[in-house]
C-alpha cells in the first residue's frame, strides 16, 4: 500500500512535478470538490503534511518555490491572492512560518483569473474590471522575483496563455477571441515582454464583416 484515503473522500491522488532541475512528489486526499489535504516531499525524502495550508488553497511548484493560490484569507492575505514560498522553508518550518512573497493581491475591481509558468517566467492573467490583463514575473532564483512588467491596458477579449515547453523555453501559446475577432492561435515568447508581438498561426474563419466595428465597455 502506497497511500490511503477515507470512504468520504472525493478522490486520492499521487503525482510528481519537475521544474528547473527540482523534483517533488505530492499526494492529496480530496475531501471535497475544492478542498484537499496535501503532502509533499523531495524525491525519496520524508513526507511533509501541509496541514497549516488552507484546505481550499491550491499548491503547485515553480522551480524551488511553492505557488499558493488562496480561496480564503490566510496569514493576512485576502482570498484570491497568489503567493509563493520557498519549498525548503515550507517543508522545514511549516506553511504558517515560511516567508511569503505576494505575486498578486486582489482589489475591488481586479481579480486573479489564471497563471502559468514557462522556463523562467510566471505569467499571471488578471481580470481588471472584467477585462483581461497580463503581468510577467521573472524568477531570479533563491525565492527572488523580478517584476517583468504588465500590459499597459486591459483588453476586452477572451485570452488563454500556456507554455510551449516549460522546461526548455519561455515560448507561449496564446489563444485570443473577441466580439469581432475569431478565435486565433498565436506563438509568442514571454521573454520579449508583455504585449510583445506574437505570430498568428491559425484562426477560425470570420463569420461576418467586422470592418468599421468597434468594441467598447461602458459603466452605468
Amino acid at each position: 500500500q502506497v497511500y490511503e484515503g477515507e470512504a468520504t473522500d472525493v478522490s486520492v491522488n499521487g503525482y510528481i512535478t519537475r521544474h528547473g532541475g527540482h523534483k517533488y512528489e505530492w499526494r492529496t486526499r480530496s475531501t471535497g470538490f475544492y478542498t484537499s489535504k496535501k503532502q509533499v516531499r523531495e524525491a525519496g525524502g520524508e513526507w511533509v503534511a501541509l496541514a497549516e495550508l488552507p484546505e481550499d488553497a491550491s499548491a503547485s511548484q515553480f522551480q524551488d518555490v511553492m505557488l499558493i493560490s488562496l480561496r480564503s484569507a490566510w496569514r493576512g492575505h485576502a482570498e484570491g491572492s497568489l503567493l509563493d514560498s520557498p519549498m525548503a522553508a515550507v517543508m522545514r518550518d511549516g506553511a504558517a512560518a515560511a516567508p511569503l512573497t505576494v505575486l498578486f493581491a486582489p482589489t475591488e475591481r481586479c481579480s486573479l483569473d489564471s497563471y502559468t509558468g514557462t522556463k523562467n517566467l510566471l505569467i499571471v492573467k488578471m481580470l481588471d474590471n472584467v477585462k483581461s490583463r497580463v503581468r510577467h514575473w521573472r524568477y531570479k532564483g533563491a525565492g527572488e522575483w523580478e517584476d517583468a512588467g504588465e500590459e499597459a491596458e486591459a483588453s476586452i477579449r477572451g485570452l488563454s496563455v500556456s507554455a510551449v515547453d516549460r522546461h526548455e523555453s519561455d515560448q507561449i501559446w496564446v489563444i485570443t477571441s473577441g466580439f469581432i475577432q475569431p478565435s486565433t492561435l498565436s506563438l509568442g515568447d514571454a521573454s520579449d515582454g508583455c504585449g510583445a508581438p506574437t505570430e498568428a498561426l491559425k484562426a477560425l474563419p470570420a463569420q461576418f464583416n467586422a470592418d468599421g466595428l468597434q468594441v467598447a465597455q461602458g459603466e452605468a
